[in-house]
Parts: C-alpha cells; sequence; structure tokens
C-alpha cells in the first residue's frame, strides 16, 4: 500500500531532522545543546539517536549476512568440486602389460589425499563463517551462583587433594595430547584409504 503525500512528507523530514540530530551529536554537542538547537525536547533528540544507531546496526548486520551468504557460496562451490576426488568417487583406469604381452585393464577408485585435505579445510572454514565452532559458555560459578569453581573444573573434575593449577595445566597437556593424536589418526586413515584404493600391478 502507498504512502500518501502527507506521511511521505513527515518521513523525509523526520530523516533530516536525524541526520541534523546525528551531525551535531558527531561533533560533540550534548543532547541539551542539539535540542536548543534545533528546537526539539531532549526526549525527542534522543529519540532520533536511538533510531539513527539503529539502522545503523542493522544496515551492519544486513552487510554481514550478505557477505556470509556470499561466501558461503563460494566454499559450497569449491566443496562441490573437491568432494568426488575427496571421497574415491572418480573412477581411475589403468593399463598394465605383463612380460607374455597381457593387456589388462583395471578401473577402480581411489581417495585422493590431497582433495581430502582441502576439502576439511573448506568444511572447518565453513562451520567457522556460520559459527558452528563458537566456543561454549562456561559459568565460573556453581549452579546456585555463590561458589566460585576452579579453572581446572571447567573442563574435568579436579580430585579434592590437587592443586587446582598443576591440575588447570595437566589438563591442558591431555587435550593437546588428544587433538594431536585424532589429527595422526586422520591422516594415517586417509593414507590407508588412498593406498587400499590403487590398483596392483603385475611383474
Amino acid at each position: 500500500m502507498a504512502k500518501s503525500p502527507a506521511r511521505e512528507a513527515e518521513r523525509l523530514q523526520a530523516a533530516e531532522r536525524r541526520r541534523q540530530v546525528m551531525a551535531l551529536r558527531v561533533q560533540g554537542h550534548s543532547i541539551a545543546e542539539i535540542g536548543e538547537a534545533l528546537n526539539l525536547s531532549k526526549s525527542t533528540v534522543h529519540g532520533h539517536i536511538k533510531r539513527a544507531l539503529d539502522e545503523l546496526a542493522k544496515a551492519d548486520v544486513d552487510r554481514t549476512a550478505a557477505y556470509r551468504a556470499l561466501q558461503t557460496q563460494r566454499f559450497e562451490a569449491i566443496l562441490k568440486a573437491l568432494w568426488p576426488h575427496a571421497t574415491g568417487q572418480i573412477e581411475v583406469r589403468k593399463v598394465t602389460t605383463t612380460k607374455e604381452g597381457t593387456i589388462t585393464e583395471v578401473i577402480t577408485t581411489a581417495i585422493d589425499v590431497k582433495a581430502a585435505r582441502e576439502a576439511r579445510q573448506v568444511v572447518t572454514a565453513m562451520s567457522r563463517l556460520l559459527g558452528l565452532e563458537a566456543p561454549i559458555k562456561i559459568t565460573h560459578t556453581d549452579p546456585t551462583g555463590d561458589i566460585e569453581r576452579s579453572p581446572a573444573d571447567w573442563i574435568m573434575p579436579m580430585p579434592p587433594e590437587r592443586d587446582p593449577h598443576e591440575w588447570a595445566a595437566e589438563t591442558r597437556t591431555m587435550l593437546a595430547s588428544r587433538e594431536a593424536v585424532a589429527d595422526k589418526m586422520v591422516e594415517e586413515l586417509l593414507g590407508a584409504a588412498s593406498k587400499a584404493g590403487q590398483p596392483q600391478t603385475e611383474d
């Protein structure tokens, strides 16, 4: 439904007044000074400032959402190209010839380890972009909010006889070690899968 000329004029006038208010605000004038200069009440000046800041925040959110959508499309296009190679869906034809002159053609599939690593990097980047790897907020107190918890307790329970700082240091070391072991297992699995997919040649 189209706005009436009177409503549209009011909207434009309010937008211009808001621009004037923000121009004076940026120059460092107080709300009272702006109201006096533009013959507005303090509450009206405050309302214009709040509306301008809300519009600015919404514009930032919209720009961020547009950027996120564009980057997601790019990542999806890259992942689509990598996925068949990373998951062993591409057929590999290999022809071998024995000493007797027998020609053998072998059709197999094999995981491209490099493509698998690149695909994993793309998935990780997409997760970060979409906020799927956001850290979990852990409270520093017990559920009642009265008793402060030890830093080590944020990760795993601490025996009462242990020093909190030593326990926290050991916990960090343990988590780093587990991460390293997990990465090594992934690399070994990818390597084994790649070797398993390679055709055997006859001597």
